[in-house]
Parts: structure tokens; sequence; C-alpha cells
């Protein structure tokens, strides 16, 4: 459960590569890369699943617009004890038009401590409209086996700027919205509707060898007392932490006319955020 700040369709778009190819020839991009995420306590979707700090490392592969990511969480304790309690895996196929991208995914949650027990599994769609510096991102799930039919949605706006030698600040706000099977799942309450206001930012490192290192927030605030009682918690649910991730771009040469493939390396990219794209 991947406590992304908001949107990564938009903010962090692969290098293009295929200027310098030879005519005829088509780049195929290749992306690998490992982040380590270190948080004061974790928070899915304005739910809070720790009451301690977390680890959280993320591995992925990617080819074309296809990704596998690998994302685990393990408490550290000494409230929630020292546990790797949840694997995800997801498997996305980025699409994109112009300044709209549309990021599909499948996403699986699993239980180590149950022998890898299925906990849930959803199909999730991250919809953005870039506009200059800023992006409208609307990212929506729908859970089919934990939560059935639980569904919950984000819409907002999010931006983003580099400065200086490698630096880059990136922000936004959003509006949660989710139905019953969801928060009754989650914090067994039997109402939906409006969930919570967010805002998150991040403000990162990256060198030309593929390092990056970021420090990344988000606060969300309850819209109803039910949620509030539900969780226990203030008006204000906050998380903060700091992510050392590298991250490796390639590509293959694709000839048309032949269909062989040829490894040629073309960039090294990185975008340091929640979500490893």
């Amino acid at each position: 459960m991947n406590p992304a700040l908001f949107s990564c369709t938009l903010l962090a778009s692969p290098v293009s590569a295929s200027s310098d190819l030879p005519p005829g020839i088509e780049p195929v991009p290749v992306r690998a890369g490992v982040e380590v995420l270190s948080a004061n306590r974790f928070i899915f979707r304005g739910v809070p699943l720790s009451e301690g700090p977390v680890l959280q490392p993320t591995a992925w592969l990617g080819i074309a617009n296809a990704d596998l990511i690998v994302w685990t969480n393990a408490t550290l304790g000494p409230i929630d004890g020292l546990a790797l309690n949840e694997v995800d895996l997801t498997l996305t196929m980025e699409q994109s038009w112009e300044d709209f991208v549309f990021l599909p995914s499948l996403v699986v949650y699993l239980d180590p401590r149950q022998g890898g027990g299925l906990i849930t599994a959803e199909l999730t769609g991250e919809l953005g409209w870039g506009l200059g510096p800023l992006a409208i991102f609307s990212n929506h799930a729908i859970d089919f086996w934990g939560a059935r039919a639980g569904w919950w949605s984000e819409t907002g706006v999010q931006g983003g700027a580099g400065f200086g030698p490698g630096f880059f600040l990136e922000g936004g706000l959003g509006l949660s919205l989710a139905n019953t099977g969801f928060n009754e799942f989650y914090m067994g309450l039997d109402r939906g509707g409006p969930q919570h206001t967010g805002a998150g930012a991040l403000l990162g490192w990256e060198h030309g060898s593929g390092f990056a290192v970021t420090l990344l927030g988000r606060a969300d605030v309850p819209l109803r007392d039910d949620l509030r009682s539900a969780t226990g918690e203030l008006p204000v649910l906050a998380w903060g932490g700091l992510s050392l991730a590298y991250r490796f771009e390639s590509s293959l040469q694709r000839d048309p006319s032949t269909a062989q493939p040829q490894p040629r390396e073309i960039a090294r990219a990185l975008h340091a955020s929640a979500i490893p794209r």
C-alpha cells in the first residue's frame, strides 16, 4: 500500500532519446531501480497503519511502457514491533497522448506473516493532464478481493520545478472520496463520501549517475467526525520521511524491419518520488 504523495503520471516522464537514433530505429526504453524510504509512520489513503516508524524498500523493472514494482513495508518498533508485514506487487502500463497520461495498474497486497497470504487486490487508474508546470490528476482504485467493490479516489493539482545543481521541488493538493465498501474494510465504517483534503511536498537532489536523496511528507485533514473517531487521531494525519534511490534508464534499439533488439545506453534518468516511475 504505497503511500504515494499524489500522482506519478506527469511529473516523472521518461527521458526521450529518439532524436539521436538513425532513421527507422525505434528506441525501446528499459529501466530499473531501487528505493528505500524511512518514514516516521505508515498512513495509507488517510488510514493509519502504524503507530511508529517504518522502512519501505522498493524495487522495479520496466520495459517500453510497462513496469513491475515490488514494494514492501517493515515496522521498526518498539510500538509496532519488528516485522515485515506487507508486500505489494504492482503491474502498470502507461499510455500517453501529448499532455494526457493514463496509468492503469493491477495491485496485489500480500501479508508475509501469513505465508504470503492475499490481503486484497485492486485495479487502479491514474489520469493526468499537464498544464505547463502544473498537472491536474485524478487517481482511482477499485477493490475486487478483500474490500469487494470498495472504491477510493483522489483528485487535485500538483506541480514541480528544478533548480540549482540537480535540486527539485514538488508539491500538490488533493481531495479524496471513498464509498462504504472501502471504509468498512479499512475502518469499520458504514458510510462513504468525502474523506480528506491532503497536501504533500518533496524536496530532493539528483545526481547524473542515477542516485537521488529526497525529503518528503504529507498531511491529511479528515472531513468527517466519524473518520477521526474511527482512527482515534488528531485533526491532522501527517507523515514524513527520507528516501534514498538509484534509478537507471537505457534503451534497446529496435529496427522494425528486422525486429532484432540491440542494447544501447541512451540516458540515465531518475525522478525521486513516492511512486517509482
